[in-house]
């Protein structure tokens, strides 16, 4: 999975917080390790940097991973919800990249679910339709697999494959349709 370098997850930045937390306790035990000032940035104050940030990422592992948002955390990440969904195309994908752009936007729409900052049931159908996009990637994945340029033309032509092919196309449109109604649904439970 690709992730923007910029992009931490809660389970990276969770991650990265108890290595720092570790090393805390260490330095507080007396050992030779110094405690860590904030001039080393995250990798090294993991905790400082979580505590003073005020950067979207920083309201995101005070808010998602430590459960304890500052002031203004929760504006911050719904700003980055509302930039995400605005750019959202008339198919109800939020990413249009030729190859994964159901697959970056089952991401996308999974990251608003877990911030928790919408309704619980707009953050509800969120999630579901995350799960859709993600299966109708999956499915045009295994299309590709079956008919697409890594197919001998032989593969290509065979009846059974071409069957399978069409099954899993019209598969995917049904999980396509099913992202779109629940994103609708979700909408429509903020007011949209």
């Amino acid at each position: 999975m690709h992730l923007h370098p910029r992009t931490w997850t809660a389970a990276a930045a969770a991650a990265c917080l108890l290595a720092g937390s570790v090393g805390l306790a260490a330095a507080k035990e007396g050992s030779a390790m110094a405690a860590p000032t904030l001039e080393h940035g995250f990798r090294q104050d993991p905790m400082t940097w979580a505590e003073r940030d005020g950067t979207l990422q920083g309201a995101m592992v005070r808010t998602l991973v430590l459960g304890k948002p500052k002031r203004g955390d929760k504006k911050l990440i719904g700003a980055e919800i509302d930039k995400i969904l605005s750019q959202q195309l008339d198919d109800g994908r939020l990413d249009d990249h030729p190859k994964h752009g159901y697959q970056f936007t089952a991401e996308k729409l999974g990251r608003i679910a877990e911030a928790k900052l919408l309704p619980a049931k707009a953050t509800e159908s969120i999630a579901k339709a995350a799960a859709q996009y993600k299966a109708a990637a999956a499915a045009w994945h295994k299309t590709y697999g079956l008919l697409g340029h890594g197919a001998t033309k032989e593969q290509q032509r065979s009846k059974k494959r071409r069957e399978a092919g069409a099954a899993l196309v019209r598969q995917a449109l049904a999980h396509e349709r099913n992202a779109i109604d629940t994103l609708k649904k979700a909408l429509a439970a903020l007011g949209k």
